[in-house]
C-alpha cells in the first residue's frame, strides 16, 4: 500500500495525484502499517480538507476483494 501510495504522490506509472496517495496511505494506516501515520501529515500538506475527509471515507470504505 505504502509504495503505490508513493507511486501516486510521485506519478511513477499512475497519474499523480495526492488525493489517492492519500487514500492509499489512510488504507494501510487501518491495517496498521508501521509509520503510515506520518505520512499522512506528509501528504495532508498537499490537500484542501474536503478532499482529506473524501479520501478518509473512501479509505475507510476499501475492502480488499478476494475470491
Amino acid at each position: 500500500m505504502i509504495p503505490l501510495a508513493g507511486a501516486y504522490a510521485e506519478g511513477k506509472g499512475v497519474p499523480k495525484s495526492f488525493y489517492d496517495s492519500y487514500k492509499w496511505v489512510a488504507i494501510a494506516e487501518h491495517w496498521n502499517v508501521p509509520n503510515a501515520g506520518p505520512l499522512l501529515e506528509t501528504v495532508a500538506k498537499e490537500l484542501k480538507p474536503e478532499e482529506i475527509e473524501k479520501a478518509k471515507k473512501e479509505a475507510a470504505a476499501f475492502t480488499f476483494k478476494t475470491k
